[in-house]
């Protein structure tokens, strides 16, 4: 519960945040503006859709794992003399090596799944400020009538990056 109210307040903060951005760039530029929105709510939706679910399942594995290091290692410590006499160990240690095995593949892929849509972000950012000089290139506009809203709208990507990062992974705790 304490998880989830922290990042409700976290997201609201950035939310907060975040319109007063939206409303300075609604104030520069709209129409940039409807497309960069568009583009960065499509991603966010995308990658909840897609991963949510693989998150929760490698959190399930992950947790199952722990679990079975946690009763490996206490049946071990209670039959320790009778595994010393017996010779049992290499079955214990097999199956803690399982469970760590288990725990490490579910942790890099839970990682590489939470870092990924910062990435992937980034790079649909380069590509949109890359599209607009293009757009405005093709149309005849001067470099130098547009540069200020660039400047604009690349100062203001380098806020919005991590409150849409941070919403994207708010939405899949909640």
């Amino acid at each position: 519960f304490g998880s989830v109210l922290l990042t409700l307040l976290n997201m609201l903060s950035n939310g907060l945040i975040g319109l007063v951005i939206i409303s300075i760039l609604i104030w520069q530029n709209p129409l940039i503006l409807c497309v960069l929105l568009i583009l960065i709510s499509s991603l966010i939706l995308i990658f909840d859709k897609i991963f949510r679910r693989k998150l929760i399942e490698l959190g399930h594995q992950r947790n199952e794992a722990n679990h079975k290091i946690v009763k490996n290692i206490h049946e071990a410590i209670d039959g320790f003399k009778e595994l010393r006499i017996l010779g049992n160990e290499i079955y214990f240690r097999s199956n803690l090596i399982e469970g760590a095995k288990l725990i490490s593949y579910c942790s890099i892929r839970e990682r590489l799944l939470s870092v990924a849509p910062g990435y992937v972000l980034e790079a649909l950012l380069v590509f949109f400020i890359v599209s607009i000089i293009y757009t405005s290139q093709v149309f005849g506009q001067d470099l130098a009538q547009i540069l200020p809203t660039l400047s604009v709208f690349g100062l203001a990507m380098i806020r919005l990056k991590p409150i849409a990062i941070n919403f994207a992974g708010g939405l899949t705790t909640i």
